[in-house]
């Protein structure tokens, strides 16, 4: 009797203890979470990214909303990217949480008495924080956990807005290099671009430490800028990857997160996106770029075709975390596809949501038109 009633005491130690630790690889399948003691798929249909770095978006409401819709999930973009109405064409004029307006721009760096910054305001410096910064990130990530919403904190992104981010030097007071959207995910030892890139990561590898419902991601669409074919064709909108420079940048940025979270409690688990819809992944890549990764994250793979060609090969957990621009009437896809993508082997499932936009349309009442 002794011994039942220890074994069961453990066993309720045990329970605690996991429920109590990071969003991890399940340990009987590595290709999904285990959360609160659980095995989990996240399903996810998010706004765009600017819940944190829009001081208009009413992050509270939002997460109120997707929790009861039975939404555990959301991706957000730390600091380092905005877009101005300009971006990718102008499509998402009107509709676009990452374009904050003129002066409702927060980032982790704090301004300059210097004017000059491209979306309104004092240039930054990036050698001092911003504390305002920094209050909002841990009440935001305080409300998500309120409302079991867990997050993936996005650290990179160039995109088509490298004119009006913080680390380009017509932005700061820093003097950084004018590396263009080309060369900002570039592994550049020992310059100032990548300094500043590292400090950044290590200040929010920090902060966050002590939350235990967020995953990692070196970059958002890494290829974006730095694009090759595969076997040498032509890069087209499916089945690209990022170029080895790029590759070995965020690589960089896997090491910068493992380096710091050695010196702290917890461990998190790290991915980065490698491609739209989806491609026979290297072995090399596996064993070298993305050795340290624990998530691969697609792009717009509505016949899971990652997973076909990827699943037997890697223990790694494989995403679909990103789709949108769908016509409304076009909805149902999205269900398809995140039901597909799931039975199929994916560890989550997530797609942008414009119903959620700022000015009182963080509940998603927003009705949103594209071009």
């Amino acid at each position: 009797a002794i011994i039942v009633l220890f074994c069961f005491g453990c066993s309720s130690s045990k329970t605690t203890v996991i429920e109590s630790m990071p969003i991890r690889q399940h340990p009987d399948n590595p290709h999904i979470f285990l959360w609160q003691g659980k095995p989990k798929v996240f399903i996810a249909s998010g706004e765009h990214y600017g819940a944190l770095i829009n001081k208009d978006f009413k992050y509270d409401i939002y997460f109120q909303t997707l929790q009861k819709a039975g939404l555990q999930h959301t991706r957000l973009f730390l600091g380092d990217y905005l877009e101005g109405p300009n971006a990718f064409d102008g499509i998402l004029v009107g509709v676009n949480s990452l374009e904050p307006a003129l002066g409702s721009f927060i980032c982790p760096w704090a301004r300059s008495s210097e004017p000059g910054f491209a979306r309104g305001g004092n240039k930054f410096d990036l050698d001092q924080w911003d504390t305002g910064y920094f209050k909002r990130l841990h009440h935001l990530f305080l409300e998500a956990e309120k409302n079991n919403v867990t997050i993936e904190a996005m650290l990179f992104f160039v995109g088509p807005s490298w004119d009006i981010m913080p680390l380009n030097p017509s932005n700061n007071i820093n003097k950084t290099e004018q590396v263009g959207a080309k060369g900002y995910l570039v592994k550049r030892a020992g310059s100032k671009m990548q300094t500043y890139q590292e400090a950044y990561v290590r200040k929010l590898v920090r902060e966050l430490n002590q939350y235990n419902h967020f995953i990692w991601n070196a970059s958002n669409e890494p290829w974006l800028n730095n694009a090759v074919g595969l076997n040498d064709a032509k890069p087209e909108w499916l089945g690209i990857e990022m170029t080895e420079e790029t590759k070995a940048f965020v690589q960089q940025v896997a090491h910068w997160i493992q380096d710091e979270e050695a010196k702290l409690p917890r461990k998190h688990l790290i991915g980065v996106d490698i491609t739209n819809e989806g491609h026979l992944i290297q072995q090399s890549d596996l064993e070298s770029y993305y050795k340290d990764f624990q998530i691969l994250n697609v792009h717009y793979d509505s016949h899971a075709k990652s997973l076909d060609l990827n699943y037997h090969r890697t223990d790694k957990i494989i995403t679909f975390n990103e789709t949108g621009l769908t016509d409304s009437t076009y909805d149902p896809r999205y269900r398809t596809d995140g039901w597909y993508y799931c039975m199929a082997g994916g560890g989550l499932y997530g797609n942008l949501d414009y119903t959620f936009y700022t000015n009182g349309h963080e509940n998603g009442t927003f009705n949103p038109v594209f071009p």
